[in-house]
């Protein structure tokens, strides 16, 4: 498996990486949504500027998660999925999720009722084959991304997404 390096912030993204789109989120304008194409992962960067409260100090803090190229396409399929209804194909009554190995990677799907935050439902992709950065080989902590239904239906992440899926499925990633 590729393990693509961590980088600390947008300014420092290593060369091998190519930098492919980036999009805001209308709830957190000031904080950066950038991805990256690393060989044949899609590679996600979050990052913005934190306060700590006590000192007045300022950080950059950021994550970072891999997927395999072809997740574009999936998330796409799986939000078809899960607004099917049973009777006509889509997700099982009672099931909140759906696994699938995409590329030799473990994927997994949720819908949630407090995705980014309180108040409002939304889907977390999960790539259950890479733990997160910084974190133990053993741990349970996946590298993963949220889509929160206002960002998705009302903040333009779904066309965002449905965009870089198109171009990835047209061979111009």
């Amino acid at each position: 498996m590729i393990i693509p390096e961590e980088f600390n912030h947008p300014s420092q993204f290593p060369g091998n990486f190519k930098l492919i789109a980036d999009i805001k989120k209308p709830s957190k304008p000031h904080k950066d949504f950038l991805f990256y194409k690393y060989e044949n992962l899609l590679v996600i960067f979050t990052g913005g500027n934190w306060t700590n409260k006590k000192t007045g100090e300022v950080k950059y803090s950021h994550y970072q998660a891999c997927f395999p190229l072809a997740v574009l396409p999936w998330v796409i399929k799986m939000l078809d999925y899960f607004d099917t209804p049973p009777n006509e194909g889509g997700l099982p009554a009672g099931k909140i999720s759906n696994k699938e190995e995409i590329d030799g990677e473990l994927l997994l799907f949720t819908r949630g009722v407090c995705v980014g935050g309180p108040d409002h439902g939304g889907y977390n992709l999960e790539n259950l084959s890479r733990i997160a950065y910084g974190w133990e080989d053993d741990s349970n902590y996946y590298q993963g991304f949220d889509f929160p239904d206002p960002w998705l239906y009302d903040g333009g992440l779904l066309e965002f997404w449905k965009a870089l899926a198109n171009k990835y499925e047209n061979g111009l990633l």
